[in-house]
């Protein structure tokens, strides 16, 4: 009864947080607190066995949510007295969710959408509906992608490997203060595993279905007083998991083999006033380019050389063309932490290196008709500097000072092959960004309940492109270009008690403008983009401290949005003349509002359930596409990659026995329809999906063995959608089947 009444609680919680939402959101909240109540009812139902088979265990007594640190304002705080929106995904649920790739994270994450066209590289990100499609090597990031508090640009070293990580934290919303370069829409941010000054090592070994064989270890080791030093290293193998067939429906090769490694050193030392930490790491990736399906669009279901693809599978293509993508990265970090008595000093050094080479074939069909190859090299240095106070008292005016310098140099060269193998356009161009910063902020405490947030950002942002050869443009053609912007946050948070926070905030973001990378079109200018949101927020935990119910409603004004499509594009007036294949420019606007609501409570002190809802309305205003001679008005469409519904249920479920620990979890994560380009066809929309995942493992004192197995129903699903209508065909991507395999894992 007591657990009942918990669970009402709850959910009566929850319909105070959604009574105000918009009548357009009403059916689906409703379809989302059956299917909550639904799962919360045959959870309850374990509570049976729990009774029954638990040793030493008190029901009335549930577990406790553990506090959660996090360093959104770039010092260590409590999770739920930030008042931001902040997602924490901790080293433990990386390793129950078999995340090994970053935009994995996205079943978990309200209103988080990750894609990519390549197995490796390049993803696309978008949080809230605000992100960036755009492939090429020299495209910005809406979302700001940070590795050990390292921003980094390239969009060839963004999809890495995820291992032996403390925790990933994802801020929603703009970060124009603290972060600020390139993080209109947010920031996610990875946080490894430090050294610590006792011994630790272990290692997990994974297998599955298409031959999988994965490894993941670490080793720490003290090694004087002072230094402590950290090892970790990861491979992942598999078999490809659809095929490519020749002309005559032959099977020629499986694709969507990977094969990835990675190793991290990290040297920590430390004494009374000093802290420093050497972070050397390095990750390669030789993987089939991600498996696509091409479908022609002629009135017979042709393409422009006559082919249509006869085979119904999404797993089997036609491609005559080699497709691989081969990534490899190299960073070199040094964050030193000074103690000045009343102050720290902060300073992050960081060079991040990042080179792929890819290869493709966009038609999918036995014919010559667009092949693609691109080999792209990336250098970036930062150096950013901190000063903070150290408060003593809760009552102190906490604040911080900084400088940020960002210079990056990219080499891109690339074949475009028409028609013909032989027929291979080169492109070949360089692009330099540099970026200066300067940043603060004070937080007030203005009495023992309220506090008020001021934070500023000034960015000089400088590009340039030299083009030397692309097949549309003249060569040796130069342009560059610098934009200055201020952006910061206004954030006044009241704590009604010492669970309960609730935060009302004005935040901007900004985004510089840039130089298309796209073949045909690569040189022409596009404009900044400026994000202000406006948002309320409430954090709070209940029952003991055993529930955590943290929820956020926003409102977006998005202005000049940057978008990239594949179709012809245009804003303003129309000119037939500048029809273009690719194209990244500015809408003149958009609006975005929503809700998210992120639940995690302990229903005994063994069974542990977390769930992430996210709504999502998003349109843009005066876009105009063009496609071949047909005007299309973009305006009020649905914005790239904005479903306007993310939902995700996990239960974890602990067992003691006498002979050893069982685990047993799953979950469920849900993505509703979305639109791959700005139009708002039904052939450029990706179908609603559902995942369904499971893990169930038992540990003794040194070692772990589990059973695993993902997207159990075997979903199929499109993750990526390019039209070419000049050719007659579109090309989609799919997500992964199902799989499924044992792990096995040793600690010392």
């Amino acid at each position: 009864m007591m657990l009942q009444t918990r669970s009402s609680a709850i959910f009566f919680a929850i319909n105070l947080t959604l009574k105000d939402l918009p009548t357009r959101f009403k059916k689906l909240v409703g379809c989302t607190q059956l299917i909550l109540y639904t799962c919360f009812t045959c959870l309850l139902n374990l509570l049976y066995v729990d009774h029954a088979l638990a040793k030493n265990a008190n029901p009335t007594d549930p577990g406790m949510i553990a506090e959660v640190i996090v360093t959104a304002r770039r010092r260590s705080e409590n999770l739920q007295k930030v008042p931001i929106a902040v997602s924490v995904v901790k080293g433990d649920q990386l390793d129950i969710y078999d995340l090994g790739l970053s935009e994995e994270l996205q079943g978990y994450i309200p209103n988080l959408t990750m894609a990519n066209a390549f197995s490796a590289s390049a993803p696309n990100i978008y949080l809230r509906g605000a992100g960036n499609s755009d492939y090429n090597d020299n495209s910005g990031g809406t979302v700001g992608v940070y590795i050990d508090e390292v921003f980094l640009n390239a969009p060839a070293g963004k999809l890495f490997q995820v291992y032996d990580q403390e925790q990933v934290q994802v801020l929603r919303g703009p970060q124009g203060t603290l972060f600020g370069k390139n993080s209109t829409a947010g920031a996610i941010s990875f946080h490894s595993r430090l050294p610590h000054d006792e011994f630790e090592a272990y290692g997990t070994v994974t297998s599955g279905k298409y031959a999988q064989l994965d490894f993941e270890g670490a080793i720490n080791l003290p090694l004087t007083e002072a230094f402590s030093g950290r090892i970790a290293i990861n491979q992942r193998k598999r078999d490809g998991y659809a095929e490519t067939r020749d002309q005559n429906n032959v099977k020629v090769r499986d694709n969507g083999r990977i094969d990835e490694e990675a190793v991290r050193i990290l040297l920590n030392y430390a004494d009374n006033n000093t802290t420093a930490l050497l972070n050397l790491n390095h990750a390669e990736a030789f993987d089939d380019r991600t498996p696509y399906k091409g479908y022609g669009t002629s009135a017979d279901g042709t393409n422009s050389s006559g082919w249509q693809d006869p085979d119904p599978s999404v797993r089997v293509n036609y491609s005559n063309f080699p497709e691989f993508d081969d990534v490899d990265t190299n960073g070199y970090f040094l964050t030193v932490h000074q103690d000045l008595g009343s102050m720290t000093l902060s300073s992050i050094t960081a060079r991040y290196d990042a080179s792929r080479i890819i290869s493709l074939e966009a038609d999918q069909s036995p014919f010559d008709i667009i092949n693609i190859t691109r080999d792209v090299e990336a250098k970036q240095i930062s150096q950013e500097l901190r000063l903070s106070n150290n408060t003593v008292d809760a009552q102190d005016t906490s604040w911080v000072f900084g400088l940020y310098y960002f210079t990056e140099d990219l080499d891109s060269e690339a074949g475009l092959g028409v028609l013909a193998p032989g027929a291979t356009l080169p492109q070949a161009y360089t692009s330099d960004t540099n970026t200066v910063a300067a940043f603060s902020e004070f937080i007030f405490n203005l009495n023992s309940r309220w506090k008020l947030t001021l934070g500023s950002r000034y960015t000089v942002d400088k590009k340039n492109i030299r083009l030397n050869s692309v097949p549309s443009a003249t060569t040796n053609f130069r342009d560059d270009e610098t934009w200055q912007e201020w952006t910061g946050r206004i954030i006044l948070d009241q704590s009604l008690s010492d669970d309960t926070l609730l935060y009302y905030s004005l935040s901007r973001g900004f985004q510089g403008g840039g130089f298309n990378g796209g073949l045909v079109t690569a040189g022409e200018k596009y404009e900044p983009e400026v994000l202000t949101a406006y948002e309320f927020g409430i954090k709070s935990q209940i029952f003991a401290n055993s529930t955590r119910i943290n929820t956020a409603l926003f409102y977006y004004d998005y202005q000049d949005i940057q978008v990239f499509t594949v179709a012809e594009a245009r804003v303003g007036d129309i000119n037939a003349s500048n029809i273009a294949t690719e194209n990244y420019t500015n809408s003149d606007s958009a609006t975005i509002y929503g809700l998210e609501v992120e639940l995690q409570t302990y229903l005994t002190d063994r069974l542990y359930v977390s769930s992430a809802l996210g709504l999502l309305h998003s349109e843009y205003h005066d876009l105009i596409l063009l496609s071949g001679a047909q005007v299309i008005s973009g305006d009020g469409n649905p914005l790239i990659n904005a479903p306007d519904t993310t939902f995700s249920l996990a239960a974890d479920y602990e067992l003691p026995t006498s002979m050893g620990n069982l685990h047993l979890h799953a979950d469920y994560n849900f993505h509703a329809e979305r639109n791959f380009d700005i139009t708002d066809r039904d052939r450029a929309q990706g179908n609603a999906y559902g995942l369904f995942n499971m893990k169930i493992s038992y540990a003794q004192k040194n070692w772990q063995v589990a059973l695993w197995g993902k997207n159990l129903t075997d979903k199929t699903y499109s993750t990526i959608f390019f039209p070419l209508d000049s050719f007659n065909f579109n090309y989609y991507a799919f997500g992964l089947p199902r799989t499924y395999g044992a792990q096995f894992t040793y600690r010392l």
